[in-house]
């Protein structure tokens, strides 16, 4: 179910092992502001064939390409640490996944609508730990051992939205949440190297 596809974020991040990358004063909102309007329209077009597979016509490189430039320009701009900038990458990487998942239609309106309400309603500390695990093996390239905990506290959530409880609905909720997970680690990590 999700954890099979918990490797996604792995080829994604293949492109990080470039040596030399990284940026950080103003903190990671720094990427948001490097884009040119004719990037963002690029991006935007590219936003509906976004995926986390390799099938034709995927922009998900693409999109990555331009978060990786990106990340670059606020590491030179900012004096960032290599480590600062891998983790501002990864943020990045997340930030333009998430945007992108979002307008690809697997999820509806309404489905989004239903999971922003119930992110925003409380922290959930077990579900997003049970996501960055998954998130971290992706980015080791290495399969998630999951615990039935785990399952439980994903399913449970998903089948708490109300937006259906199939294994197709619970891999797109767990995409999206695998997008956003990326950003709180990221977040944390690169803010604590900041300190």
């Amino acid at each position: 179910m999700i954890w099979e596809r918990a490797t996604w974020i792995g080829a994604a991040l293949l492109a990080l092992a470039v040596p030399g990358l990284a940026r950080a004063a103003d903190g990671l909102d720094c990427m948001a502001g490097t884009y040119s309007a004719d990037e963002l329209a690029e991006i935007d077009a590219l936003a509906p064939k976004f995926s986390f597979g390799d099938e034709a016509g995927n922009s998900g490189d693409a999109i990555s390409q331009f978060g990786i430039a990106a990340t670059y320009e606020c590491f030179e701009a900012n004096g960032w640490s290599e480590n600062q900038l891998y983790h501002a990458t990864l943020f990045e990487l997340g930030r333009l996944s998430e945007a992108a998942y979002r307008k690809t239609g697997r999820l509806t309106e309404d489905q989004l609508r239903v999971l922003d309400k119930a992110l925003a309603a409380r922290e959930r500390p077990e579900l997003w730990a049970v996501m960055e695990r998954a998130v971290q093996a992706g980015i080791e390239n290495r399969e998630q051992d999951t615990s039935t905990q785990d399952d439980i506290v994903l399913g449970g959530f998903i089948l708490s939205l109300g937006i259906g409880s199939s294994d197709e609905i619970g891999e797109k909720v767990g995409e999206l949440l695998g997008t956003m997970a990326l950003q709180r680690m990221s977040r944390r990590e690169f803010e604590a190297l900041s300190q």
